[in-house]
Order: C-alpha cells, then sequence, then structure tokens
C-alpha cells in the first residue's frame, strides 16, 4: 500500500490485506489470554482500516497445531488440498513468523500471517480455559489452582495464565493493604511477596530461554513494578521482537523509555509496521510534537478513522498549547466514539484552561451517565467542580479517581492544586510527591511542588522542584520562566538570566521572558543594549496583542532616555509621544525630554 506520505513513516506498512491477517489473529490470540486492552487496540485499529476491494477468493480452511502459542492456527489453503491426509496438513508455526521484518520477508511469502488463532483440544487446554473463566470472575487463586498441574516450559499459555493470576491477586491484595494501612492519600509502600514470587519463577524461565511473547511482557510488568527499569526495557524489547501486536508491551515501554533510548529503539526493536505507533508516542513524550503529530497524520491514510490515532493527535496539541486544535479534534473523537472515556480527563482539562463552564458542565454529564466508575469521569467532574470554585467537592472526586486506580497520574496532580487552593500545603506536598513518584518524568507534579514552596518562600527547595521540572519538559518557556523567577526571588540574578533566556529561545508565549531579562539588565548594570533591545521586542509584543500596562509605560520611558543619551532623537520622540498619552510618573519626564528635542535652542 504505497502511499506519498511514507516517508513520514519509520517502517513502511504493508498491504491492507496483510494488515487485517495480522490485526484478526492478534485480536483473537490476545483476547484469548486475557489482554484485553491489547486485543480492543487491535480490534478497533482493525475497525478503521481503510478497506479495498478484496480479491475472491474460496478457500476451505484447515487447523495445525502451533507448540508456541499452545494452540492451532486456521490456515487458508486451495480446494486441491481436500484430499490432503490430517497428518499432511499439521504444520509448525515459528516464533518468526510473526515478528520478521517486513523489508527482509516479502508479503507474499509462505508465512505472512495467513492465520487465525485456534486452540487445539487437549487437558491442559480444558485446564487453561477453566483458569481463564476464573480469571474473568477475578477468582484468582482458584485460577492458580486450577491450571498449576499443567506448568511445564511447552504450555506457555498454562504458565502465562498461572502467573498473570497471582499478579492480579498481588495487585489486589496491595489495594486492599494500602486501604487498610493508611488513612490519608498517600498509597502505602507495600512490597508483596506473590511479586517476588513472580519474579524468580519467569527468571528462571527466563534464563533457560523458555518464555514467549506473553511471558516476556509480564515479566517486564513485574520487573517494572519492582522498579528494575533497565531490565524491564530490554525483556519487553525481547517481547516485542517475538510478537509486534502485543500493544501493552509497547505502553509499557513507552513509560520507562527517556530521550536518550532513541537509538535503543532503532538498532534493537525488529521494523514491522506497528512500531510507527510506538514512534509517534515516543515522540509525544519526549516533547517532539510536531513530529509525533507528523507520523500520526501519515497513519491515518490508513486508518483514518482510527480514535487512537486522532486521540494521540489531540493529545499532542494539547502537550504544545494548541489548545484550539486540540478541542476541535477531541469533539470529533466524541462524534467518531460517543461513549468514549479514554482521555477525557485530557479533554475536560483543555475546557477548563479555556474557562468553558457549558461544554465542560455537558462533558461531565456525558461521562457521567456513561460510566461513571471511571478514573476519567472522576477528573472531568472534578475539574468541573474545580472550575465552579468548589475545591473540596473537586477534592472528593479526585479521591474517588484514585481509589479506582492508585496510579492514576492526573488524579494525584489534579488534587494537588486544588489542595494549593484550599491553602492545605501539607496535603498538595503529599499527592504531588506520589504524582512524581509513579512517573518520574511528569512536570506537572513538579511545577506543582516548586510552586507549593515558592508560596512559602522557600526558594532553594522551589528551584530544585521547578529544574526537575524544567528538565521533564526543556522545551517549555513556562518551566523555565518559573524557574528563572524563583531564581530572581533568591537573588540568583545570573542564573535567572539564563532562565529567561532559554524561555525566549522557546517561544515564551507567556510574554514574561522579554520583559524579565530586560529589567535584569537594567538593574545588574549589564549592557545597555541588550537591555533596549528586550525592551524594544517586548514592547512590540505587547502592541500585537493590544495590551498595555505598567511594563509597557517601563519599556517605553526606557527606551525614551536611551534613544535620547544615543543622540537619536527620531526615536526618542517616538517613544516620548507614547509615552505622554499614558497617565503615570513616566508623563512628565516624557514632556520634559520632547520639549528639549523640540527646543531650537
Amino acid at each position: 500500500m504505497a502511499s506519498k506520505d511514507a516517508f513520514h513513516l519509520h517502517t513502511d506498512l504493508p498491504d491492507d490485506r496483510r494488515i487485517e491477517k495480522e490485526l484478526r489473529f492478534a485480536i483473537d490470540y490476545l483476547n484469548a489470554n486475557r489482554l484485553s486492552e491489547s486485543a480492543k487496540w487491535a480490534s478497533e485499529l482493525l475497525s478503521s482500516l481503510k478497506s479495498r476491494k478484496s480479491a475472491n477468493s474460496s478457500m476451505t480452511t484447515s487447523f495445525m497445531q502451533d507448540s508456541l502459542l499452545e494452540g492451532g492456527v486456521h490456515k487458508e489453503r486451495d480446494n486441491d488440498a481436500d484430499d490432503m491426509e490430517e497428518d499432511e496438513q499439521e504444520e509448525i508455526i515459528d516464533p518468526s513468523t510473526f515478528t520478521n521484518d517486513i523489508d527482509r520477508y516479502p508479503i507474499d511469502n509462505a508465512q505472512s500471517f495467513d492465520y487465525t488463532f485456534y486452540e487445539r483440544k487437549s487437558k491442559a487446554n480444558d485446564a487453561v480455559n477453566c483458569a481463564r473463566i476464573l480469571f474473568d470472575l477475578r477468582e484468582y487463586r482458584k485460577a492458580c489452582f486450577k491450571v498449576k498441574p499443567y506448568l511445564h516450559p511447552r504450555n506457555q499459555s498454562a504458565i502465562f495464565i498461572y502467573y498473570y493470576s497471582l499478579f492480579m491477586l498481588s495487585e489486589q491484595q496491595t489495594e486492599e493493604e494500602r486501604f487498610q494501612s493508611s488513612e490519608n492519600i498517600s498509597r502505602s509502600c507495600v512490597t508483596n511477596p506473590d511479586m517476588i514470587t513472580i519474579e524468580n519463577a519467569l527468571t528462571e524461565y527466563q534464563k533457560k530461554d523458555q518464555l514467549n511473547a506473553l511471558n516476556l511482557y509480564l515479566f517486564g510488568v513485574v520487573l517494572k513494578k519492582r522498579n528494575k527499569k533497565e531490565r524491564a526495557k530490554n525483556i519487553l524489547i525481547q517481547s516485542l521482537n517475538t510478537y509486534p501486536l502485543l500493544w501493552g508491551a509497547w505502553t509499557e515501554l513507552n513509560m520507562i523509555l527517556k530521550k536518550e533510548d532513541q537509538d535503543l529503539i532503532k538498532e534493537n526493536l525488529l521494523n514491522h509496521w506497528v512500531k510507527n505507533f510506538n514512534i509517534s508516542s515516543y515522540f509525544r513524550q519526549v516533547q517532539q510534537e510536531n513530529d509525533s503529530i507528523t507520523v500520526n497524520g501519515a497513519l491515518r491514510r490508513y486508518f483514518p478513522d482510527s480514535v487512537y490515532i486522532l486521540n494521540e493527535i489531540g493529545h499532542a496539541c494539547y502537550l504544545s498549547q494548541r489548545f484550539g486544535v486540540a478541542l476541535d479534534i477531541f469533539k470529533r473523537l466524541m462524534s467518531l466514539d460517543p461513549f468514549r472515556y479514554e482521555d477525557m480527563d485530557l479533554y475536560s482539562n483543555i475546557l477548563y484552561i479555556q474557562e468553558n463552564y457549558g461544554e465542560l458542565a455537558s462533558l461531565a454529564y456525558k461521562t457521567f451517565k456513561c460510566d461513571k466508575y471511571r478514573p476519567e469521569t472522576c477528573c472531568v467532574l472534578g475539574n468541573y467542580y474545580s472550575l465552579r470554585g468548589d475545591h473540596e467537592k473537586a477534592v472528593l472526586y479526585f479521591r474517588r479517581a484514585i481509589k479506582l486506580d492508585s496510579e492514576f497520574l492526573s488524579a494525584w496532580t489534579l488534587m494537588g492544586h486544588e489542595f494549593l487552593e484550599l491553602k492545605s500545603t501539607a496535603s498538595a506536598i503529599e499527592a504531588y510527591r506520589t504524582a512524581v513518584d509513579i512517573d518520574p518524568t511528569d512536570f506537572r507534579a513538579w511545577y506543582g511542588l516548586g510552586q507549593t514552596y515558592e508560596i512559602h518562600q522557600l526558594y532553594d527547595y522551589a528551584s530544585f522542584y521547578f529544574a526537575n521540572a524544567a528538565l521533564s519538559r526543556p522545551q517549555d518557556a513556562r518551566m523555565w520562566s518559573a524557574l528563572g523567577e524563583c531564581y530572581q526571588n533568591n537573588k540568583k540574578t545570573r542564573d535567572a538570566a539564563k532562565c529567561f533566556e532559554k524561555a525566549e529561545k522557546f517561544k515564551d508565549t507567556e510574554g514574561i521572558a522579554l520583559y524579565k531579562l530586560a529589567k535584569i539588565y537594567v538593574e545588574m548594570n549589564f549592557s545597555k543594549e541588550e537591555a533596549a533591545k528586550f525592551f524594544k521586542e517586548d514592547l512590540e509584543r505587547r502592541d500585537r496583542e493590544n495590551y498595555e500596562g505598567k511594563e509597557t509605560q517601563e519599556a517605553l520611558a526606557f527606551l525614551l532616555k536611551f534613544y535620547y543619551d544615543k543622540k537619536n532623537d527620531t526615536q526618542a520622540k517616538k517613544y516620548a509621544e507614547r509615552l505622554i498619552e499614558m497617565n503615570g510618573p513616566e508623563r512628565r519626564m516624557a514632556k520634559e525630554i520632547l520639549d528639549k528635542i523640540e527646543s531650537p535652542f
């Protein structure tokens, strides 16, 4: 499927028929193994795939055994094969079937996803299916008990459902202990022994190279939970190289990737078309929003109605402060998926920033009617009450979001903001610190901590947290401006100047940096020429925005005196005439200088 936008993609997409086959297999395979979020992602992507006229095919089917996936596969074949003996129809599918670099393995290759997922009938698989049903009913102990006799390296499905059930049991117990052991908002640092058991067991299997893609994924998740992120990164990459359509593994990997890991992605991950989705998400996370939008824009040619891709573009626009565009995208998203709850907290943030009370109230009503027990819904309601000024009720809903998902980052950060409004400093700090524990790259939590300490004039602490916010979003002018103001308050003027210079470099939309830089250059007796340059640029920006205030008068007064001292009467007269039209102490000075300029003597 050629595209003029193909150069925007890091890995070319194959023919849509091949994509359909891969996604259909993924949906059945992942759903059978209870990886519902990954299966959901694949199914939504499949439903949005741009359709092309399918070639007519009169094919019958045969079932084949698959030792790797612990199930059979359903392979298309010609009618001429009807007379084949059953043993001749069997085939062992190599794991590379699902991971081959598409450039090295042409689309018409015999191993090109012409399969649908099918599990053979056996006692072991009967036990696995029983365990899966118990898993669905959240009877995790019974699921483990049922499948334990069948744990064997050749039965990867049994290994997965056993340790996946144990993992969910561990998570459930951790949540219970957290609520029992802590009455405040913080997460209890509970280490569940089951998590250690899972890690040790999967480590032994992995040493002997006895884990398939799903079990490697589970191993990576456990290592990430145990804060062994470098090892988790390598295991998740191994999982994805084995089966690249495992979306959950991409999601977990992106959460621990850093900006310096770009080469790691290029060199260690095989070139499968799904890699494009990971790269676009990675770009968004490392503040390359334009690159993320470009990749997603190219992907939309293949998946024009994909709510996932549209959501990614909206998220990138939000992070790059293009709130108007982001708002339009989220409206389009709601029209495509009216019962959507994913990232609706993000949508509510945009409406909150724009103080769009009517649409925020409407969104709160819709999400509440859709599913009131989602953390995203609770955050939307929290933002709604916050905009109304009811901060206590906002806190109530953010707490509810955290009860539903203790690692829901937005809820912790937004709750910190509300505690600041309520002048509850200790609770705000605790909420922000919890957010930082969950995601050390979350600039909002670092920024919130900086604000909290700055309010109490603890500038050394505040500058530390603002610096972390700036490191998390190094191209965000707001972070550098906040750090600069903190240094300025702490009498670290040279450091403040460097921060304001960075803020201006990264297009300070708030218009703080230029004025602050000019003031520093004047107060510290730095270059008057540079100060004049900053004041002039700041004045031009204010004129474009039709904004006049005290800062405008200061800029005009400095420029008037600067050009008068330089004997540049033309420029001095221009600024004097503007200053005379304003009220303020500088008006008298402007009249005096203007009289001198116009005086024949």
